[in-house]
């Protein structure tokens, strides 16, 4: 597969850093040419400029018999056959991870699953869902109208029994919704709350419960307000702890 000669000089340009990086005697210009103040503002611009350009997704191609796969344009490699009805939203790759491989979801026929992009294509998760979206923390998973969670190195985190899922990121927890009501995927809590909020702090996650206002204790018990004093571990926003960190 041809490579646009764009994106060859941007690799050229890559390898021609990572020469000046590995030499700094020489190295007395920052990226564009211009005269560096000392070697070591050079290799801190250099540094920046590498970990801010070079971070890129792969391509989405279509083959002659109509299909898809994913391309990196980057190293040029195939990371995915067009062997696929549709590709999902794509990982973001980096130029300094040569072994980089992710999860992407793709759809044979009208079902969605998961397979690596390590070029065995192993499949990760089943073709058994009407969608799959993607989330900073994994998956969402839609079968039969309700959502699930997904996450490679954790397997199923939540199976597919909520009416919505979102990650929010203000409380840095995942909540789902069930029945109008709120519960936490993790750690799990059934879905009983009316409300799930910050605090009167900026730490603090508030959780309310038939019209009482209380907090979740570090193994998801509900404890009122009022007694809070009596648990001192129970869950802030800055200590809460996912399985996938």
């Amino acid at each position: 597969m041809k490579v646009s000669q764009k994106k060859l000089a941007t690799r050229k340009d890559w390898i021609r850093r990572n020469q000046l990086l590995s030499n700094p005697d020489v190295m007395m210009e920052d990226p564009y040419g211009n005269p560096a103040e000392s070697w070591q503002l050079a290799l801190a611009r250099q540094l920046n400029d590498l970990r801010d350009f070079h971070v890129w997704k792969p391509m989405v191609v279509r083959g002659e018999n109509g299909n898809f796969g994913v391309w990196d344009q980057f190293r040029e490699r195939e990371l995915l056959p067009c062997a696929y009805d549709d590709i999902g939203e794509l990982p973001e790759m980096r130029s300094f991870d040569d072994n980089f491989s992710a999860p992407i979801p793709v759809k044979q026929g009208t079902r969605w699953g998961v397979v690596s992009s390590d070029g065995l294509n192993n499949v990760l998760l089943p073709f058994d869902y009407d969608a799959i979206t993607t989330i900073e923390v994994g998956f969402l998973l839609l079968q039969a109208h309700l959502w699930g969670l997904y996450r490679p190195s954790n397997g199923i985190l939540f199976p597919c029994v909520a009416n919505e899922i979102w990650l929010d990121e203000t409380l840095a927890i995942i909540i789902y919704r069930k029945n109008h009501k709120l519960g936490v995927v993790y750690p799990y809590t059934d879905a009983v709350f009316d409300s799930i909020r910050q605090g009167e702090t900026d730490r603090e996650i508030c959780f309310s419960k038939d019209g009482v206002d209380g907090y979740l204790t570090k193994k998801g018990n509900f404890i009122p307000k009022k007694d809070y004093s009596k648990y001192p571990k129970r869950i802030f926003i800055d200590t809460w702890t996912y399985p996938y960190y």
